[in-house]
């Protein structure tokens, strides 16, 4: 009877270890392996909230006329009234005639390494004016704060060197 008793025990026990034990301790490794995992994502976002505070301090301690002129470089947005207004104070300044300016549809990329971060914009442009009054101009293009890249020009009406025809086309930049 005894024996009886203890066999019956032991089944008792082996039926709760399969049935209740077993599980739970799957389950425990299983959330140990979680933590794990959450430990290694926690110290992933520490670092990143690391990086984001000392790139924070870096842009801290640059004079608020730099970000100024590094946000007119590659503003967040097309801005084309400005940059029409830009382009005709150019030509004033140099002695041409702006006639025409076009925006074409904007292209993703065409910036150095990281060309993802902007987005670039066809522009062209025609102008009547002398030849070195032209030149005058596109450097002042080039020169600008706003970000231009002057990638081809063509003379039209060459009839007379007092007032000459000039297309150029660039590409302007703006920030996702």
């Amino acid at each position: 009877m005894r024996a009886l008793i203890g066999f019956f025990l032991i089944g008792i026990a082996a039926v709760g270890w399969i049935f209740f034990f077993q599980p739970e301790f799957v389950s425990v490794r299983s959330l140990s392996q979680d933590i794990e995992s959450v430990r290694v994502l926690r110290d992933e976002i520490e670092g990143l909230i690391a990086k984001r505070d000392e790139l924070y301090t870096e842009y801290q301690a640059i004079p608020s006329e730099e970000v100024s002129r590094l946000m007119a470089v590659a503003p967040d947005d097309l801005e084309t009234p400005d940059m029409i207004v830009a382009i005709e104070s150019l030509a004033n300044q140099n002695g041409v005639t702006l006639k025409q300016i076009e925006f074409s549809s904007p292209a993703a990329g065409g910036m150095g390494a990281d060309s993802s971060a902007f987005i670039a914009v066809p522009v062209s442009f025609s102008i009547d004016g002398t030849y070195d009054n032209f030149l005058s101009f596109v450097k002042s293009v080039e020169r600008n704060v706003r970000l231009v890249d002057v990638t081809d020009f063509a003379f039209g009406d060459l009839s007379s060197p007092q007032r000459m025809s000039f297309s150029v086309r660039g590409k302007t930049y703006y920030r996702r």
